[in-house]
């Protein structure tokens, strides 16, 4: 053990957050709540990205490295960052590494090494908030789906299934043509550890160059969207392929998105969450979180929204929209060994 490294920040066993202070208020903001013409004009600024807690360290050597597992062994490293140097009066230099997308909820543990000598070893723990926003460096709305809780009191796995955008976009607030960095391919691949890029757009875009798997799956959204939505038949098919990926125990983690991952993306989410027993309230709670991203707000209260509701209402009149979205999955042929199998896959 090198005794002139000294961790500065976090505190041991400190509680940190990677959500900003929009990201915190958004869930109990009261506009969300009250009947209003959604905003479609896309945002300037994207406020989907989570904030980077800075790791700060002092030591002797001209580099160092954190390294962040999940356990005291450290047997298995989950984020090795390289620090930046700044020289202080003496003979020390202090350090700094920016951390984000590490799961909510858990303890970690850090410590430093210069390749010759390792500091002591630390502990914090990242605060149980939703959602859980991932960086990925010039892509927007992206998320876990993990952490939220069924009405049975089961959590979703975080880890697991990730939503968001697509990895090409020209976004409005950033410089024209800008497409996913290498920095932002490394959290997807070694951070995320990605398998399969499920994609719900209408044409093939580029594929994530190094994914195992790679699925094109043109979707609709809604009951109405693009004047066919979810209940024509071969939208229908394309439901039944779609959970056929989510029962595939291979298939994890898994990133699945359409241009903005808003309302294909949505669409699914929403599918998928309420068939593993989000309350209505959280599922649509975690639609509308897209309004923090670039591509315009989505709200509960708009046309498209309420007719997709409505559209389950035929289904099965007097059901739970559980037991609605569940009966619209059989007619698409997911059968119930499928949701059950998907649910063993994804719930604590």
């Amino acid at each position: 053990m090198q005794q002139n490294i000294r961790l500065c920040n976090p505190p041991n066993r400190a509680e940190i957050s990677f959500l900003s202070r929009e990201q915190q208020t958004f869930l109990t903001d009261p506009y969300r709540f009250n009947p209003h013409t959604p905003d479609l004009v896309p945002r300037k600024e994207d406020l989907t990205l989570p904030v980077p807690v800075d790791f700060i360290w002092e030591a002797g050597a001209e580099f160092s490295t954190i390294q962040i597992p999940d356990t005291p062994e450290f047997k298995t490293i989950c984020r090795q960052i390289k620090g930046s140097r700044r020289t202080l009066k003496n003979t020390m230099s202090r350090f700094r590494a920016k951390v984000s997308n590490l799961e909510h909820g858990k303890t970690w543990f850090w410590r430093v090494t210069d390749n010759r000598n390792v500091s002591e070893a630390q502990t914090f723990t990242v605060a149980d908030q939703l959602p859980r926003w991932i960086r990925v460096e010039h892509v927007t709305n992206v998320r876990d789906l993990g952490n939220w809780k069924t009405t049975s009191g089961k959590r979703i796995r975080q880890g697991m299934l990730f939503r968001g955008a697509q990895f090409d976009p020209p976004w409005t607030n950033q410089p024209h043509g800008s497409r996913l960095t290498p920095k932002g391919k490394k959290v997807l691949m070694e951070d995320l550890k990605i398998h399969t890029e499920l994609d719900l757009r209408g044409c093939k875009g580029t594929p994530l160059k190094g994914i195992a798997r790679y699925e094109l799956l043109p979707f609709s959204a809604y009951a109405s969207w693009r004047e066919c939505g979810i209940f024509t038949d071969e939208q229908m098919q394309n439901v039944k392929k779609i959970f056929e990926i989510f029962a595939d125990r291979k298939s994890y983690p898994v990133y699945f998105h359409c241009q903005g991952g808003g309302d294909r993306t949505g669409t699914a989410a929403f599918l998928l969450e309420t068939m593993l027993g989000l309350s209505e309230e959280d599922c649509m709670t975690e639609y509308e979180l897209s309004n923090l991203s670039v591509s315009g707000e989505r709200s509960r209260f708009s046309r498209e929204w309420t007719q997709f509701m409505a559209k389950f209402q035929t289904i099965l009149p007097d059901g739970s929209l559980q037991e609605q979205v569940c009966e619209y999955l059989r007619r698409c042929g997911v059968s119930d060994a499928m949701q059950e199998k998907i649910r063993s896959l994804l719930l604590e």
